[in-house]
């Protein structure tokens, strides 16, 4: 029997085998998509863990200055804005900056705007993550969000006196207190909360009117 010889493959098996590359090529792409959002995140916790650091290890010179800049309002113990003059006093983390005007914040390597205070004896922070005019936070800054509340508060947890959620100066969330403040009169405790309690703090509605900022205060 005279055998025929194939040339190359045909129509159906073709399109099975570009099939199947468009498989493993999503795959691929999501597989590196998420490897990049997760690096972009282990590297911005590790940034915001300097920054908090040397912010609360020179908390004295901000009482200082809060004296020396505004008296009244230090005679007042009014919450007072550092974010403006911070590089002054500390290195602000790599691919950090300031916006270089009077009563603003710094900048995070991902863009996002976080400002800070000083009310003796605490220190505040107030990290935005959508900005006027949203009416919800997009995915990154969900992530970020969870990474904020999971991650980074954990770090702190000795130095926390209370975090919780704002808009507009109104608070959105329950205050959730360290470990030295938390479990007398009722208040909440920062370790006791699930990983499913952070997920609905970082999916919660907003209004489309002033950004939605973490406030966290340390001690």
């Amino acid at each position: 029997m005279i055998k025929l010889n194939e040339y190359g493959r045909s129509m159906i098996e073709m399109l099975g085998v570009l099939a199947i590359v468009g498989v493993l090529s999503v795959g691929g792409i999501a597989g590196y998509s998420k490897a990049m959002t997760n690096y972009k995140m282990n590297k911005l916790l590790s940034e915001y863990v300097e920054f908090f650091t040397d912010v609360i290890r020179h908390k004295e010179d901000w009482f200082y200055e809060h004296k020396k800049r505004n008296p009244e309002s230090y005679a007042n113990n009014s919450l007072f804005r550092i974010s403006n003059f911070l590089d002054d006093v500390i290195d602000l983390p790599n691919g950090w900056s300031g916006d270089g005007e009077e009563n603003m914040g710094v900048y995070d390597s991902l863009g996002g705007i976080v400002y800070a205070y000083v009310r003796k004896p605490y220190v505040q922070f107030d990290i935005f993550l959508s900005v006027s005019g949203a009416s919800k936070m997009d995915l990154g800054n969900k992530i970020k969000c969870r990474m904020i509340l999971s991650r980074l508060m954990n770090e702190f947890v000795d130095d926390l006196y209370w975090v919780a959620m704002y808009q507009n100066a109104q608070r959105k969330t329950d205050y959730l207190y360290g470990n030295k403040y938390c479990g007398v009169d009722g208040k909440k405790c920062y370790s006791s909360i699930t990983l499913a309690d952070i997920n609905s703090m970082c999916e919660i509605p907003i209004d489309d009117v002033g950004g939605l900022a973490i406030t966290i205060k340390m001690n």
